[in-house]
């Protein structure tokens, strides 16, 4: 009875053998050719399964993303074996404009029977992801959003629960965001766990920046190359797409970058940017950046202004929810070198240290500033105190330069401010100062003060000492006072010695001095400088010094001439100028102011050499002039010549008998100055020859 047809039920074979019958041994061979016809269909079943396991794999996949969501997709597996599946020509997304794809995907496999936990990993060749981002929406992932996040109908929830570890080369990640197009290329590897992306990078990475960075509401725009940002100790990117949340840690190489105000075509700042080590944090608050910075070279063109060997560390937060002052940082600078680039430099070479904080769209910094000028003891220091709001393009620096002594092979006000060299040397005394800067839209506006105790210089044609007293400027570049300025000058020589005098003065944009008051006590009278401008940096220069009420007794006595006296007053004036380190006299003239007395009783006069001379002599014994003049020519700091005209008469020489007498003599002016201002030796123009009036 065969097994296909026998109705008996399951129990009649058994109750066959029991009797004893011979038809059971033929049912069992009947059972075992159906057993092998089954094996042989099942062994047929899995070779064409095997044939046919890509196309199988194929149609299994295409069902698991249109399940997830994905509706656009082509791929192609090449093969498939127990090792892996080797798939080419991946794509989501549209054909023309994908979101991801990749050359090929190497999938390696453990054990078949696991499933998907059998994936040992994923070898992606020259993949390409596209996403972008923006404040309202932030990150979409594109054609692969659905996949992400778990949105199709697959019985997958909650988005991916378990990735393998994935390799990839050469891969180039786009992201469209506010700032414009950002595109990495980069290979390492990528972990998937618990809703958490890792990625790790085998090797620097090139980000290629948008042509030109502009931020919502700041007017500045940047201009950056290609950044190499390279993995640091420790350093991955982790990332939760549920979340928001992620940190990464690199190290970016020095860059080229360039720096423009809004309107502006000339750069505001341009060099090279420093060495920089990256640590950035971002959760549901907002994000955290931790940086170091070293190296790297600043020009600043506007300012005339490089900086250069950078060392600075520092911590920024952004707090995504916040409409205003979301961003806040503070920074540590320990050192930043400073330096001058205009024609003429303004300064010395600077160090700069500090710390700095940005809060509400406002920087502000305070710290130090060392000049290279100066013995390494007594190096300049002076306080800044800086600040820079970002919105509105303007900000201030203030520099306070506390009481400083200068003194020559110490500290050297030429060195200090080379804008000075060859003007001023010598600079001894004492110095504070404060000065402010501030700068709105490109424009920069300065004003400072200065005190000044016992303070002195030297140019070329003069020594100037013992200067007091407080200079207020309403501009710093260039120099200009607020309004006249007065000063205590103690001492003034420059072939001519003035002592204790008050100078009041503007300065002028273009570098002049314009002398208001400037007057010295002299001989019981004074000694001034008339009114006027002095161009201290001009190939030449006048001036002219007024000489009023000076007594005539006061000037012989300051004259150390023996056996001389007068009455009397002179005054006059003395036109000086100065050009070469000369002193000039051009045609100075003295005259007394009305009639007076003059006597010379000295041991010239004793002398007997005969004819006028003695005459002369016995003339000046008892001089009463009713006229008296001086004239004053040549080089004060070296020949001088002098020239004395007196009208009058001697009461006991010739019943009063007049005279004219004109007097003319040469002498080295720098030896007539014993003790006073304008001096002569009067025994050198008694030596001369006299003419009496006829």
């Amino acid at each position: 009875m065969s097994l296909d047809k026998d109705n008996t039920g399951p129990h009649k074979p058994q109750l066959q053998a029991e009797t004893g019958g011979k038809k059971p041994r033929r049912g069992l061979r009947r059972l075992g050719l159906f057993f092998l016809l089954l094996l042989a269909v099942l062994s047929a079943g899995l070779f064409w399964g095997w044939q046919n396991r890509a196309a199988l794999l194929e149609a299994f996949a295409s069902d698991y993303l249109s399940g997830q969501g994905i509706a656009e997709f082509s791929f192609e597996v090449e093969e498939a074996g127990f090792s892996g599946v080797d798939i080419a020509a991946l794509r989501i997304g549209p054909a023309e404009d994908p979101t991801f794809s990749a050359e090929r995907v190497q999938v390696r496999i453990t054990s078949l029977l696991g499933g998907v936990a059998g994936l040992s990993g994923i070898e992606v060749v020259s993949p390409y992801l596209r996403l972008s981002y923006d404040e309202e929406s932030g990150l979409d992932f594109g054609a692969l959003g659905p996949l992400l996040q778990g949105s199709g109908e697959s019985g997958t929830q909650g988005g991916v629960s378990f990735v393998p570890p994935l390799f990839f080369q050469d891969a180039v990640f786009e992201a469209q965001t506010p700032l414009g197009d950002f595109r990495l290329g980069a290979s390492g590897d990528v972990h998937w766990q618990d809703g958490t992306l890792r990625l790790a990078l085998e090797e620097c990475a090139q980000l290629d920046l948008p042509p030109e960075l502009a931020w919502k509401g700041v007017p500045y725009a940047a201009r950056v190359g290609a950044l190499q940002l390279c993995p640091s100790e420790g350093g991955a990117f982790v990332f939760s797409p549920g979340t928001g949340a992620g940190e990464a840690s690199l190290a970016l190489a020095s860059f080229p970058f360039e720096v423009r105000r809004e309107g502006v075509r000339r750069a505001f700042a341009k060099g090279q940017m420093p060495v920089l080590e990256l640590r950035v944090e971002n959760g549901a608050p907002g994000a955290r950046l931790d940086w170091k910075a070293a190296g790297g070279q600043i020009a600043l063109d506007e300012y005339a202004v490089a900086l250069s060997g950078i060392d600075m560390e520092g911590s920024a937060s952004l707090v995504t929810e916040a409409r205003e002052g979301a961003l806040t940082s503070t920074f540590t600078l320990s050192g930043l070198a400073v330096k001058d680039k205009a024609p003429v430099p303004r300064f010395a070479p600077l160090q700069l240290s500090g710390k700095g904080t940005l809060q509400k769209g406002v920087i502000a910094w305070n710290g130090l500033a060392q000049s290279a000028a100066g013995a390494p003891a007594r190096r300049l220091e002076t306080r800044l105190s800086a600040q820079h709001d970002l919105s509105k393009n303007k900000g201030g620096l203030t520099v306070t330069l506390p009481l400083t002594t200068f003194a020559p092979g110490q500290l050297e006000l030429a060195r200090v401010m080379p804008l000075l060299k060859g003007h001023i040397t010598r600079a001894v005394g004492e110095l504070s100062s404060k000065a402010q800067l501030s700068w709105r839209d490109g424009k920069l506006s300065s004003k400072g003060e200065a005190a000044l105790r016992g303070f002195g210089f030297s140019t070329t044609a003069a020594r100037i000492e013992g200067i007091e007293g407080k200079v207020t400027l309403a501009s710093l570049i260039p120099p200009v006072t607020a309004g006249p300025q007065r000063l205590a000058v103690g001492r003034i020589s420059a072939g001519i010695e003035l002592l204790d005098g008050q100078v009041q003065f503007e300065l002028e944009p273009s570098g002049a001095v314009q002398v208001q008051d400037a007057s010295w006590p002299f001989a019981g009278g004074t000694i001034s400088l008339d009114e006027g401008a002095i161009e201290p940096a001009a190939p030449s220069q006048g001036f002219t010094l007024r000489v009023r009420q000076v007594a005539l007794d006061k000037l012989l006595e300051l004259l150390a001439l023996d056996g001389a006296s007068g009455t009397g007053r002179v005054s006059g004036y003395v036109p000086v100028v100065i050009e070469e380190g000369k002193v000039l006299v051009k045609e100075g003239k003295l005259k007394a102011e009305g009639e007076g007395v003059l006597a010379y009783n000295g041991p010239a006069g004793e002398a007997k050499t005969g004819g006028q001379s003695d005459l002369v002599f016995q003339a000046l014994k008892n001089f009463h002039y009713k006229g008296l003049e001086m004239t004053l020519n040549g080089n004060a700091l070296d020949r001088l010549t002098l020239g004395l005209f007196i009208e009058g008469a001697n009461p006991d020489l010739y019943d009063g008998y007049p005279f004219k007498i004109n007097i003319r003599t040469e002498a080295a002016f720098a030896e007539l100055l014993q003790r006073g201002t304008v001096g002569f030796r009067a025994l050198d123009v008694i030596r001369e020859q006299g003419t009496p009036a006829p």
